[in-house]
């Protein structure tokens, strides 16, 4: 029953356990059927509607309506008084009833009433208990238990049979509607203890929140440690209430279950933020990135690359870094530890230089704007922002909340390190004249909002990043600490070299010189041992050199960026243990270092398209020389 009129109230509904007395005045009297309004109909009147009802409602009319005033109507008057019952009423009549509304017309007045009372009351008992929900709504009620009732009451005999019900079959009707009143002031006294609420409450939001995470959950059990097993028998392992409770203790096998459902979910959400993102994820753990000179050298600045400052440096609070013997100048403006912001803020640059690619497409240079889900990121790059399931829930909150407003704080710098930057550099691009190019700022546009990390790609860069070759950036690097810069700037280097698509062509993909690396790093040369020390630089170099890259290179295979290394020679042949102990920095410096990059990206193509350049181009070559040496020849024959 609608809102509008009211009829059936918690109140009234309470009221339903002074069925007892009828049934006792029933008894004691020897009460026979009657057909006509009793006190004891009057009763449950009462019962039905308060004071205040609306009196010319078809509800009231219908329930205090005699059966000299039913039988006086004709079956189209009954059916208009019917029809004008509330749509609420109308629907529990058909809904527990199992009758049309009209249907009422037809019977005899008491099994109408019947069907009408039956109906409206057991749709107003599961609209009074769903209202007893809590604030949130997510209080469940024992409605099962009173359904069960009303269904009985429902297939009660007199409501299937046209005869008209007899004084017995009404007595068994109002015992009925007593045990039922009974029931249902014991469920509501139950329902509205804190520790039943509250336990109904945890597990009606633990029932939706499996629903929600249904997919997630069936993708987990498909690991070969559940053996097969489906939700519904691990739920049942802790039934009736319990598996609300054990979802929440990461020690139980539900419980594993939901917390790995749970990161699933949330890391899907994360990306839904950056539909970019999402579809480079799915294709492997390298982003593709456009690259060049411009940015490439930015991770590798550290403290031997700065310049030393001028005045006009000072006066614009500017430091200035210089590689590639001058050819690559970089300006950093409030750099406060540039040998770390380096390496986090190329995190955010290469992401960005990612989506950048992902995103512009064949319309290169038209969407500059770039969005970075910021959980998914703090998740990469910072550990500590991950949640512990293990730990108190109190202490992790509160870890969790300083690791976030700590990271948090480090994007920040990183974009700002980001915007005050400007680089300049020297490049000759596909064979053509060296061009200088000056003073490109690499955005002019960024911040945090709503849960994204928001940067915004200069105009002149971009275009630059169009006519750029494609590499890759492993995921995993971004895992890599900026208190680790030279294992960062080793793997970007590894990466860079092992995605470009002549080194693969000529199988020189795999291998770099050890000197090569070193000038990526900042770890000190051998010349600068050699002046500033007095120990033997025999054994410092070892030390100083060897020891912390082959650290690096440790860091880079625990990390996952790559799956392997060794010392090797120019042509990739490992060394023997006898040939890898060096006994001299000349003899280490021109080794080679081999490395096998973790879930390498398939090339094939681009090294395909690349040999049919390089074939062409020989031929092409081949053909302008023999045609330059019959020329000679002639030249020669007219002599």
């Amino acid at each position: 029953m609608n809102d509008e009129h009211k009829t059936h109230n918690a109140h009234e509904l309470s009221q339903m356990d002074n069925a007892d007395q009828v049934n006792a005045r029933e008894n004691k009297n020897g009460a026979a059927a009657t057909t006509t309004a009793t006190p004891d109909d009057e009763h449950l009147d009462n019962i039905m509607f308060s004071e205040n009802v609306d009196k010319d409602s078809a509800s009231y009319r219908l329930y205090h309506m005699s059966l000299q005033e039913w039988e006086g109507m004709s079956t189209d008057q009954k059916k208009l008084l019917l029809e004008s019952l509330t749509d609420q009423e109308k629907t529990d009549i058909r809904k527990f009833s199992k009758f049309e509304v009209t249907d009422l017309a037809s019977m005899p007045l008491e099994k109408a009433k019947a069907a009408y009372f039956t109906s409206v009351s057991q749709g107003s008992f599961t609209r009074l208990t769903n209202k007893m929900a809590d604030p949130n709504g997510v209080a469940k009620i024992a409605a099962d238990t009173i359904s069960r009732s009303f269904v009985a009451l429902a297939d009660f005999e007199p409501l299937r049979e046209a005869a008209e019900p007899t004084g017995e079959e009404l007595k068994m009707l109002r015992e009925q509607l007593a045990a039922l009143s009974k029931q249902f002031q014991k469920v509501l006294k139950e329902l509205t203890a804190p520790e039943t609420i509250r336990r109904m409450a945890a597990e009606q939001a633990f029932e939706a929140e499996a629903r929600e995470l249904q997919p997630y959950i069936e993708k987990e059990l498909k690991k070969p440690e559940y053996n097969g097993r489906d939700f519904l028998s691990i739920m049942g392992d802790y039934a009736p209430l319990e598996p609300a409770e054990a979802a929440e203790d990461p020690s139980t096998e539900l419980g594993r279950v939901i917390a790995a459902a749970r990161k699933m979910a949330a890391r899907d959400e994360d990306l839904k933020r950056s539909t970019a993102l999402a579809a480079l994820l799915e294709k492997g753990s390298n982003l593709p990135v456009l690259h060049g000179m411009a940015t490439d050298q930015f991770s590798y600045l550290s403290d031997k690359d700065m310049l030393p400052m001028t005045t006009a440096d000072m006066m614009h609070e500017v430091t200035r870094y210089q590689r590639k013997d001058g050819k690559w100048i970089f300006r950093i403006g409030n750099s406060r530890n540039a040998r770390q912001q380096a390496v986090n803020a190329d995190k955010i640059l290469k992401v960005s230089q990612a989506l950048y690619t992902a995103q512009s497409g064949k319309e290169r240079g038209q969407n500059k704007a770039i969005e970075i889900p910021l959980d998914w990121y703090m998740q990469q790059v910072y550990p500590s922002t991950v949640k512990q399931d293990n730990a108190d829930k109190a202490k992790e909150k509160n870890r969790l909340k300083n690791a976030r407003k700590f990271a948090r704080a480090s994007i920040n710098d990183d974009l700002e390190t980001l915007f005050n930057s400007s680089v300049s550099w020297t490049e000759c691009r596909n064979g053509s004249k060296t061009k200088d190019y000056h003073d490109y700022r690499i955005i002019d546009g960024k911040g945090i909002e709503n849960g994204l990390i928001k940067v915004h790609i200069t105009d002149a860069l971009a275009q630059y990043f169009n006519s750029c070759p494609l590499t890759y950036f492993p995921i995993a690097l971004l895992s890599i600490s900026s208190r680790n810069p030279n294992a960062y700037r080793i793997g970007n280097l590894f990466a860079q070299h092992a995605y470009m698509v002549t080194n693969i062509v000529y199988q020189t993909a795999d291998h770099l010189k050890v000197e090569t690396v070193l000038q990526n790093t900042d770890l000190p040369s051998y010349e600068e041992l050699k002046t500033a020390g007095k120990e033997d630089i025999s054994r410092k170099w070892e030390e100083r050199i060897k020891d912390p890259l082959e650290e690096s290179l440790e860091i880079l295979r625990r990390q996952e960026v790559i799956d392997d290394w060794y010392y090797c020679k120019v042509k990739g042949e490992p060394l023997t243990d006898e040939e890898a102990t060096f006994t001299s920095y000349e003899q280490y410096r021109d080794a080679q270092i081999c490395y096998v990059m973790h879930n390498p990206v398939d090339n094939a193509e681009a090294v395909m398209k690349k040999k049919e350049q390089i074939s062409t181009a020989r031929k092409k070559k081949r053909r302008k020389e023999a045609a330059k040496a019959k020329k000679k020849e002639e030249n020669a024959g007219q002599k």
